[in-house]
């Protein structure tokens, strides 16, 4: 079925989500090569009124589709949304804030063609990103950790991802994350299974959440999650290639 499902997932968002998603409609239905489309607005957490807008755009639209889960965490609305989107050929996950515009959609669409997972990231060469030191800092060394202990080509997995559908649906069993790093999960297990993934360069026009880094912060939510993938990865590198020996021929980009 060759369309693609955009997942965002959603925590208090009713001041942007009513204006950025009719933006990204609008963008979509003028898109040449996006034929078929439905957006996932997958609530987690929300303790205001998110999700009643979210009802409403989805009775507006039937391309639309909103779900509630009281669980918070960017991973579970993610996971809400892979296994609830249409058998299309490509999903995408995309934050409701659109920090790469909405270029950085057909640019992924293009890039998949030789691929299996496409990586918006900051971390490229060829992107313009502004940030502050502090968060290139936390990006560069998060980027160096994973690259240490899971061997991960990629160097910003917290990016834009689109994906292949029967791709994903092999690694979802390792996909486990409540929080952002299920992103990260994503892209290690992709490697992992040995397809092809490419990260592709992106412009950071905005970004409505501004935030304080504080590098103790960072390291105490970030080194647990990276320790406790390390004591599961060889174990769930090896049953999934075990159990689809066919994508063992494939090459990593």
């Amino acid at each position: 079925m060759n369309g693609i499902s955009l997942i965002f997932p959603l925590h208090n968002e009713a001041e942007i989500i009513v204006h950025q998603i009719k933006k990204t409609i609008d963008f979509m239905e003028n898109e040449p090569c996006i034929h078929d489309f439905e957006i996932l607005l997958c609530g987690n957490g929300c303790t205001d009124n998110t999700y009643e807008i979210a009802l409403k755009l989805a009775s507006e639209d039937s391309r639309i589709r909103a779900f509630d889960n009281q669980r918070r965490g960017i991973g579970v609305g993610l996971k809400d949304g892979i296994c609830k989107s249409k058998p299309f050929e490509f999903a995408m996950f995309y934050a409701i804030d659109l920090p790469f515009g909405l270029s950085i959609i057909p640019e992924s669409i293009a890039a998949i063609s030789d691929c299996d997972l496409v990586v918006g990231s900051k971390a490229h060469p060829d992107s313009l990103v502004q940030r502050s030191m502090a968060r290139k800092i936390v990006t560069f060394a998060y980027g160096m950790a994973l690259k240490g202990f899971f061997s991960l080509d990629v160097k910003d997995p917290q990016g834009s991802l689109l994906w292949r559908k029967d791709a994903m649906s092999r690694i979802v069993p390792a996909l486990t994350a409540d929080t952002a790093f299920l992103e990260t999960q994503i892209v290690i297990y992709f490697q992992a299974a040995e397809y092809k993934i490419k990260e592709i360069p992106v412009i950071l026009e905005s970004e409505m959440r501004k935030t304080r880094i504080s590098f103790l912060k960072e390291a105490r939510r970030i080194v647990p999650e990276i320790l406790c993938e390390k004591k599961k990865y060889f174990k769930m590198r090896e049953k999934l290639l075990i159990n689809h020996p066919k994508i063992k021929g494939c090459q990593k980009k």
